[in-house]
């Protein structure tokens, strides 16, 4: 939920000259309890969303860049979607711009493009992507310490920013091709799902003198969303096509999925703990601490300590990616700690309980290049 709040007006914000200078529009794509949260920031950051696509049950990104690309398939088949991940950390917007355009290029030249972002250390905690000459050659998971420190030196592997462009209909046509299943059960979730599930709610577009305008908003039904295959886009299609290529970043990159990442953008004290909490840290070094109640911690090094209220997490900064064990784990113990979260966002402005996910926007780039 702070993660939403925290990020997404930066990836908002980050592409909104792009969006006017390109004639583009933005789709969200977030759990459907994160619809109210996600229409107030777009609207305090004075960015208006064309639509909202809420999925009821999170599937991973395949599912979700289908449902995006149905969407724009409809209004123009050759129509370009800029998908980003909005827990990204971003710096160097001229080099980031610099590979967004080199991206529309290739986009609309019928490659499914990745961005890759050239490494800076023998990262872990990072899928990568082999490349040459702008062309994919393989998708990596991820790697142990001796395997990183390889690609590091052979300058031929990037990490797997989980970022991408592509028309519509090659990106429908190519998943249809190599995840037939996939394409028909998302297809089917989101005819139904509009024909039952689809309205309008009034934004302000700072765009169009703050007048009222009517966004889009698409609710997934629960039914048939159950049928889809729970996917990433890099098994589902990217690690099977041929058509993809790689633009490389050149820019300052964090994702921002893990504690471990989410340290660096931290102050640290003098002993290299970052923490937003009342601590106390005798002879402890490099941990991250986040609760709203007082920690003490003596002799503890490279650790994250995060007590969300309901639920406290205590590991290895170097282990914190595993955090999906646990929630897999969770979903079977102790399921309500998935699915409601100590704080959300309703219509009438009131917090209250509710789940959380991660949000995905898209830019639909309406112009032929």
């Amino acid at each position: 939920m702070k993660k939403l709040q925290a990020f997404l007006p930066k990836t908002l914000l980050r592409n909104a000259d792009f969006l006017q200078s390109h004639n583009a529009r933005f789709s969200v794509i977030t759990n459907d309890k994160h619809f109210f949260l996600a229409q107030d920031i777009a609207n305090q950051v004075g960015i208006f969303v064309d639509c909202f696509l809420l999925e009821s049950i999170a599937k991973n990104t395949a599912p979700a860049l289908c449902f995006a690309a149905l969407n724009a398939f409809e209004i123009d088949e050759d129509e370009i979607i800029l998908a980003l991940p909005s827990d990204h950390l971003i710096s160097n917007q001229k080099a980031y711009v610099e590979c967004i355009n080199k991206a529309l290029e290739l986009s609309a030249k019928g490659f499914l493009v990745t961005f890759g972002i050239k490494p800076d250390s023998a990262h872990t905690g990072y899928g990568y992507i082999k490349a040459k000459n702008g062309i994919v050659e393989q998708f990596v998971e991820k790697p142990n310490k001796e395997s990183a420190q390889k690609y590091l030196e052979s300058k031929n592997y990037f990490w797997n920013s989980g970022m991408f462009c592509f028309k519509a209909n090659v990106f429908l046509k190519e998943l249809e091709i190599h995840a037939p299943e996939l394409y028909s059960a998302c297809k089917k979730a989101y005819i139904l799902s509009k024909e039952q599930n689809f309205f309008r709610a009034e934004g302000k577009d700072s765009q169009k003198d703050s007048k009222s305008v009517d966004s889009q908003i698409l609710r997934l039904l629960p039914n048939v969303s159950e049928e889809i295959e729970e996917i990433s886009i890099d098994y589902a299609l990217m690690e099977k096509s041929s058509k993809v290529a790689c633009v490389e970043g050149d820019f300052a990159w964090n994702n921002v999925g893990g504690f471990e990442a989410l340290k660096k953008e931290w102050q640290e004290d003098s002993q290299g703990n970052a923490h937003k909490s009342d601590l106390i840290a005798l002879d402890s070094r490099n941990n991250f601490v986040i609760s709203q109640k007082l920690v003490a911690t003596i002799g503890v090094e490279n650790l994250a300590i995060i007590d969300s209220g309901d639920c406290t997490l205590v590991a290895p900064l170097s282990q914190t990616q595993r955090i999906k064990e646990v929630v897999n784990i969770l979903k079977t113990s102790h399921l309500e700690l998935t699915q409601i979260h100590n704080t959300a966002h309703h219509n009438n402005g009131r917090k209250y309980t509710q789940s959380t996910t991660k949000c995905h926007s898209t830019i639909h780039h309406k112009h032929k290049l």
